[in-house]
């Protein structure tokens, strides 16, 4: 429970910018989750349940808004199997049960989706506005890629279903500027103390070269089918 211990830390030192694990600066991902974990352990004292629950209720929420799209898509019973097959998805499960980001992510990109859903019922800049601040916060969650997943997912989904791809010039800055109050306030402060090449040694590290050499993860190729393979089941054969 690494990502716990980090909270543990920040709670104790009263740094809510850098958070830091056995001492050593953690700049790998933001802190957001930390910030939640930190505010649990504040009520609740350190333990592995509330340092378990922000993974669980992200988790729960992301059920209710894959049901929601499925509703808004598919109808009824198109909400039905989109909820059946989400909540049985190995990898569901697993991500709900342990304190990581993605959890925290998901329901941020899911959130956004949904939004983007609804375009024809809501004022354009109110959506965007809400928009841009969930997308502030998934930055909070996991850096850059909280950002880029959900509008390479919006881009695809109009593209496939004939709406219009390209946003106006009024809603890029409604949703830039919503995104940089929510994640500015943090982030200079947290270039001030770490400096600005080391954030953008970090940015490089964490976008770039990751995209082009990989991970320090790196399997062979069949290792990651498996992983689908259980991680999809039992949808996997149907996919």
């Amino acid at each position: 429970m690494s990502l716990g211990m980090s909270a543990v830390e920040m709670l104790r030192s009263a740094d809510y910018v850098v958070p830091t694990f056995e001492g050593e600066p953690r700049l790998v991902k933001p802190p957001m989750l930390h910030w939640v974990q930190a505010s649990l352990f504040q009520l609740g004292g350190p333990n592995e349940m509330l340092a378990r629950l922000p993974a669980a209720a992200s988790t729960f929420v992301s059920l209710l808004l894959v049901a929601w799209i499925g509703w808004r898509r598919f109808g009824v019973e198109g909400s039905a199997w989109a909820a059946v097959t989400f909540l049985t998805f190995p990898l569901v499960v697993l991500i709900a049960r342990i304190g990581t980001l993605d959890a925290l992510l998901s329901v941020h990109v899911l959130a956004v989706l949904a939004l983007d859903l609804v375009q024809h019922d809501h004022k354009e800049l109110e959506r965007s506005g809400v928009i841009g601040l969930l997308l502030g916060l998934a930055f909070l969650v996991k850096g850059p890629v909280g950002v880029v997943l959900p509008l390479a997912m919006i881009l695809a989904g109009r593209t496939a279903t004939g709406r219009e791809v390209m946003p106006s010039m009024k809603t890029v800055l409604t949703t830039a500027g919503a995104l940089l109050a929510v994640v500015l306030p943090w982030g200079l402060v947290f270039v001030r103390r770490v400096g600005g090449a080391n954030v953008l040694r970090l940015l490089r590290t964490e976008t770039i070269d990751r995209a082009a050499s990989g991970t320090a993860h790196v399997e062979h190729w069949w290792y990651y089918l498996a992983v689908c393979l259980v991680a999809f089941l039992p949808w996997a054969g149907p996919l």
